[in-house]
């Protein structure tokens, strides 16, 4: 949220911004925060970004995606736009998450391709989902590499590992 020089950036999360609570979960949908992106004029740029995140939290069980984890930035202009990503973290359930906290095609867990479809559409995104889907998927699949550079225990790690797998076969990628 700072400029380079330090001065700061006006940010919100899209619990601020677009008044939304961010303990009511399966209440809101990332359609709906497109839908407020898009009457804010956020760049198309911004919205497939926002699109990746989405499918990303879906291939990587995020299951943390309330809307104080999205934030945006407005600059001196007024121009509002997606701020950088954070609080990305594999959550699967815990005594507050029970699926994704803010849906996709009106759905919370057991995610489909066809919801993932739906979503482009409603991001009008410019790219190709097959390709992009490809790409987190790769990213995913990575997983063991990055749970040996920090240690994680073998049997955690498979346990995560053949989690993300059921995920990717249940968007048939």
């Amino acid at each position: 949220d700072r400029l380079p020089g330090g001065k700061k950036l006006h940010t919100l999360t899209a619990c601020g911004i677009f008044k939304m609570d961010f303990n009511e979960q399966q209440v809101y949908s990332y359609e709906g925060i497109l839908g407020h992106m898009r009457s804010l004029k956020f760049p198309q740029s911004d919205k497939d970004e926002f699109f990746r995140r989405a499918v990303f939290n879906v291939f990587a069980c995020n299951h943390d995606d309330h809307t104080k984890n999205f934030g945006f930035t407005m600059n001196e202009e007024g121009i509002w736009r997606l701020a950088p990503a954070y609080d990305v973290t594999f959550i699967h359930t815990d005594q507050w998450n029970n699926g994704h906290q803010i849906t996709i095609n009106d759905q919370w867990e057991n995610l489909s391709r066809e919801d993932i479809d739906a979503l482009a559409k409603a991001a009008d995104f410019s790219g190709s989902v097959d390709d992009e889907l490809s790409k987190i998927s790769s990213i995913c699949k990575r997983f063991p590499d990055y749970a040996s550079e920090v240690n994680l225990p073998e049997l955690r790690t498979k346990r995560i590992v053949d989690l993300l797998e059921d995920i990717r076969k249940g968007i048939a990628c």
